[in-house]
């Protein structure tokens, strides 16, 4: 079995401006399994996650938008998905704030950047 990184292709690298694979392992201590722990994650839960926050702003519901946005905003950090993050934050301080009328845009935008990055994540495998 080879132990050598495959050589970066366009997909590949498009993948790495969603996930900052390298600056998630610094984070992470070099681990590359808890690396591959943090995406699982990710894409076990992001999905859920995204439906609650929608589920949320559709109520009008503060908290939960703010809950659920802060969650989406932890897993995604663990894998430096920066737009998923500035998205997630901007979500949650809407409902910390009680602005709801803006987060269906948000919602929206949020969305896509967690659908790329599950895209990202089943291409690095």
């Amino acid at each position: 079995m080879s132990h050598e990184r495959p050589s970066i292709t366009p997909s590949m690298e498009s993948s790495s401006r969603i996930i900052n694979r390298q600056a998630a392992l610094t984070r992470l201590g070099g681990s590359e399994q808890l690396f591959n722990d943090m995406v699982g994650f990710f894409r076990e839960d992001a999905p859920q996650l995204s439906e609650a926050a929608r589920q949320a702003v559709t109520d009008q519901d503060d908290a939960e938008t703010r809950r659920t946005a802060h969650s989406l905003k932890g897993l995604a950090a663990n894998i430096e998905a920066s737009e998923v993050v500035r998205l997630a934050q901007q979500l949650e301080d809407l409902g910390r704030t009680g602005q709801l009328d803006e987060a269906p845009a948000v919602l929206h935008a949020l969305n896509r950047a967690v659908a790329d990055v599950m895209t990202a994540c089943e291409r690095s495998e």
